[in-house]
């Protein structure tokens, strides 16, 4: 069937306007192409139970996997593919993965590193602006931070942790005898220790 042209290319080819399906689906017109679905005067919360009914606004079923693809006038395709128990942003349909935008300049890009307050990452994780807080904010609860870092093939390893009761240590080396460290431990005790040897400071 052909709407808006008598030489239609599918079941339904429409041509010069838009679709809106709902009751109250918002839309007046439209940009050409352009799709409204579903009724502002329902909410559609999908569980087990529903979700074949009154659950969801836009279903889409598959064998395995279903996907929502993003073209850009021919330069590439870009796609969301769910199914299997996870969903992909920036799946790659063989265009390469693409980078994904979060709020404010974040991104998570397709290198697999995170920028939070950047948009230019060279780590796993960069963050700008602002400081990074685990566990309770009023500091009387229990909080854990362990930070490793190992270089080349030498074994060298250098450690940063807090623990419960408020230790906190910090460790270079090679994580066998040859390392030395320095902390607090939960009676607040500064210790400084080389190897096995162990000095208190009072």
């Amino acid at each position: 069937m052909g709407i808006g042209t008598t030489g239609p290319a599918a079941k339904l080819n429409i041509v010069g306007g838009s679709l809106l399906v709902g009751t109250n689906a918002q839309g007046g017109p439209l940009n050409d192409g352009g799709i409204s679905l579903g009724d502002t005067t329902a909410d559609y919360s999908p569980t087990s139970g529903n979700w074949t009914t009154a659950g969801t606004t836009l279903l889409l079923s598959a064998l395995n996997y279903t996907t929502i693809g993003f073209h850009d006038a021919g330069n590439r395709v870009d796609f969301i593919r769910a199914g299997a128990g996870k969903i992909q942003l920036g799946y790659n349909g063989g265009w390469g993965e693409p980078d994904i935008g979060m709020p404010g300049t974040g991104i998570w890009n397709s290198s697999g590193n995170v920028g939070i307050g950047t948009a230019s990452v060279s780590n796993k994780l960069d963050v700008i602006g602002g400081s990074i807080a685990i566990g309770s904010a009023d500091f009387t609860a229990n909080a854990s931070l362990h930070i490793n870092a190992v270089y080349g093939g030498n074994g060298r390893l250098t450690q940063m942790s807090t623990g419960s009761g408020g230790a906190l240590n910090i460790m270079t080396g090679n994580g066998g005898t040859n390392w030395w460290s320095m902390g607090v431990d939960s009676s607040a005790n500064w210790n400084i220790s080389a190897g096995t040897s162990l000095v208190q400071l009072d």
